[in-house]
């Protein structure tokens, strides 16, 4: 199990490390409004939906899902921080909710750091994490496909290109390409794993950017900024000049039918 970070022997839910499922469940909901609402929620602040939308996280118990969580974990917990009457009446009994929808519930009472949710996590006997101070953001280390799911929902809550960083930094991997293919056919170490999944981080993160990318000139303008970070390693800025660059192509269209030849 993976250790949240800044939290010693605090265990949390993970997603798979090796199939990472990005934008997944709640950032690919089949209503379209839902999901307009999830990734437009710090442009708007909508928050007379919110009931609704965790109406549904709970009917559908999103939260038991490992590829669903994160981003609702990261997304919840800053909606809530910015709007913490919200935690009464649907966060603030987190020992009725069973096995990982409780973690989940944990999680994002911790990372809205506010005085409500702190005071939630002591009366559920969570004194501990009551206490420690949830890292910021961008200092997130990627180690599984949560962590960059985590990310995108504190975004699209937030508007913060603090958590786009992280995200950013895992281009870095590009390096790890081709390690997937070696560990398959070759031996199975720690360290040929540990590589291995560095490449399918990398290809997660780089297919959220640049998906997001066309769609949120938001996203656009992040990377826009990180590629004149004079301090960002040179595979990081190849990186983003490809993403910035495919962000800003025309969209192929399909080539239309041909019409077959009268009397066919």
């Amino acid at each position: 199990m993976q250790r949240f970070p800044g939290l010693p022997g605090r265990v949390i839910l993970r997603a798979g490390v090796v199939a990472v499922l990005l934008l997944c469940g709640a950032l690919q909901a089949e209503d379209d409004a839902d999901n307009t609402w999830f990734k437009h929620f710090y442009q708007t602040q909508d928050v007379a939906r919110f009931d609704a939308y965790w109406n549904r996280v709970m009917t559908e118990r999103w939260l038991s899902q490992r590829n669903v969580a994160p981003p609702l974990i990261g997304f919840v917990s800053q909606v809530v921080h910015r709007h913490p009457a919200l935690i009464k009446g649907r966060l603030d009994q987190p020992r009725e909710f069973p096995g990982e929808q409780k973690d989940a519930i944990l999680q994002m009472l911790w990372l809205s750091n506010t005085p409500e949710a702190r005071a939630v996590l002591v009366a559920a006997g969570e004194t501990e994490l009551a206490n420690a101070p949830p890292p910021p953001i961008a200092a997130r280390v990627i180690r599984s496909g949560g962590d960059l799911d985590v990310c995108w929902g504190w975004f699209f809550a937030t508007g913060d290109r603090a958590a786009l960083e992280p995200i950013i930094r895992t281009l870095d991997y590009v390096t790890a390409v081709g390690a997937m293919d070696r560990y398959k056919s070759g031996p199975k170490t720690p360290e040929t794993k540990a590589a291995a999944v560095q490449e399918v981080l990398f290809r997660a993160a780089a297919w959220s950017l640049s998906a997001n990318a066309r769609e949120n000139p938001d996203v656009l303008q992040a990377l826009q900024a990180a590629a004149k970070d004079p301090q960002a390693p040179h595979v990081r800025q190849v990186g983003l000049a490809r993403l910035i660059a495919n962000a800003a192509a025309p969209v192929a269209k399909p080539a239309p039918a041909s019409t077959p030849p009268e009397g066919r």
